[in-house]
């Protein structure tokens, strides 16, 4: 594969388990906020930002993917939409369920990789893996 592929690449890569991880942080302050304080106010505030962090992701990721052509962007391209319209539909719907549960499919189980960390994982193992 061209370098310049793989660059361009990691450099989405990088930015996507940047996101990633403030999701994670995110969810666990609202965990705390909501179990341990009883605070819904916060739950809801780190949830519609988990939203907003996914919302962005075309505008945190457009340098590392404009590097790139043809159907490898357009596919980066897809992929980052598809988060960013999930969202868009939690931010519209205002269900604090449907903001947490964003991420994971129905069959979840915990302590597995959520949608985005196995996006992440697939583009590793197909674009910076040898």
């Amino acid at each position: 594969m061209d370098d310049k592929i793989r660059e361009g690449v990691a450099g989405v890569v990088d930015v996507l388990e940047q996101v990633a991880r403030e999701i994670r942080e995110l969810e666990s302050e609202a965990r705390d906020a909501l179990y341990n304080r009883n605070d819904k106010a916060t739950y809801r505030r780190k949830m519609e930002a988990k939203a907003v962090l996914l919302i962005d992701l075309h505008e945190r990721t457009e340098e590392a993917v404009s590097a790139l052509k043809g159907d490898l962007r357009r596919e980066l391209q897809k992929g980052i939409e598809n988060f960013a319209h999930r969202g868009e539909k939690a931010l519209e719907t205002a269900s604090l369920f449907y903001m947490y549960a964003l991420l994971y499919p129905e069959d979840y189980i915990e302590g597995e990789p959520n949608d985005l960390e196995r996006y992440i994982s697939d583009l590793r193992q197909r674009y910076l893996e040898e």
